[in-house]
């Protein structure tokens, strides 16, 4: 009587054990690796977009610079693009988002976010970009999670910070 209560109890451990081997080869493999190359992705987009160069389009600045200039002299700027002229704050607007993410993230279809805003005004951004609603306020609704770069840059008026965030 004794062995067939100790065979019992090793079949129900064996059993107990099949069950948790099954249950840890099933999960989900973990996102790690894309939370990684996400935020890498949002780096690198960052820091190359605030050192392109403008070349003579807007007397050799670059981006950095029109975001400074932008951000001090919001709405407009003061600095002027050629060709017609063009404002900093609308020459960023335009080469950003029409020229540098649509052959990039717009292309390979990312769902991304670009603002900047002079620290302590949060809710008044001096350039807000969104591609295929990537929004903190999507976040868990439409996108499992966001990976964010954020980069301050001073300026005259405060710190001024630019945010690039990937949805996924």
């Amino acid at each position: 009587m004794e062995i067939m209560g100790l065979a019992i109890v090793v079949i129900l451990m064996a059993v107990a054990m099949l069950f948790v081997v099954g249950k840890m080869i099933n999960r989900p493999q973990s996102d790690t690796r894309e939370s990684y190359l996400d935020q890498e992705m949002a780096a690198n987009m960052l820091n190359s977009l605030l050192k392109t160069s403008t070349d003579d389009d807007c007397r050799g600045a670059d981006f950095t610079e029109l975001f400074q200039d932008c951000a001090v002299n919001y709405p407009i700027g003061t600095i002027r693009c050629e060709p017609d002229s063009i404002p900093s704050c609308q020459y960023l607007r335009d080469r950003i988002n029409n020229t540098i993410l649509k052959n990039t993230t717009m292309r390979w279809q990312i769902p991304h976010r670009i603002v900047a805003w002079i620290e302590d005004k949060e809710d008044e951004p001096i350039l807000e970009l969104t591609y295929l609603d990537c929004s903190p306020d999507q976040i868990y609704i439409s996108y499992d999670h966001l990976e964010a770069k954020l980069s301050p840059i001073p300026t005259s008026i405060g710190t001024l910070n630019i945010e690039f965030d990937i949805c996924s």
